[in-house]
This record gives C-alpha cells, sequence and structure tokens, in this order.
C-alpha cells in the first residue's frame, strides 16, 4: 500500500499525523472499517495531545458503533 510505504520513508511527526488520519479515514470509506478502527485507536493512545483528539475519539467510537459515516476531522 501507499500509505504503509509513505509511513517507512521517515515522515516528520506533522506527516504522520497527517498520513495516519487520511489513512483512517481512506479505509473507512472504502468500507475497511475494522482497520479504520485500528488505525483510529493506534493514533488516539499514541497522539493522546493532539489538539483535536476529542474529534477522532468521537470518529472512533462512530466506528466502532457500527457506523462508517465519518467526517474529516483534519480537512488540510
Amino acid at each position: 500500500q501507499v500509505w504503509d510505504l509513505a509511513l517507512k520513508k521517515n515522515p516528520s511527526p506533522q506527516q504522520t499525523i497527517r498520513l495516519l488520519l487520511k489513512l483512517a479515514r481512506e479505509l473507512a470509506t472504502i468500507g475497511r472499517v475494522d482497520e479504520a478502527r485500528k488505525v483510529y485507536g493506534f493514533f488516539v493512545q499514541r497522539y493522546s495531545l493532539y489538539p483535536q483528539i476529542e474529534t477522532i475519539r468521537r470518529e472512533l467510537e462512530k466506528l466502532k458503533a457500527g457506523n462508517s459515516k465519518i467526517q474529516n476531522p483534519n480537512p488540510k
């Protein structure tokens, strides 16, 4: 996967955050909800001080509840 390759290229912390959030959204969009939950779960544990962490937690909870309609928490 392109995402895996990008994450293995030693991205900056900011790039890693963007890549992980984009990956989780893309996975959820194409119906790979279990994988999206894992990425969001990792993100919440690893980046607990991220300014929009509550938005990310809400998206994770929606996915856990079976709702794959997610919002874009980081539109950049």
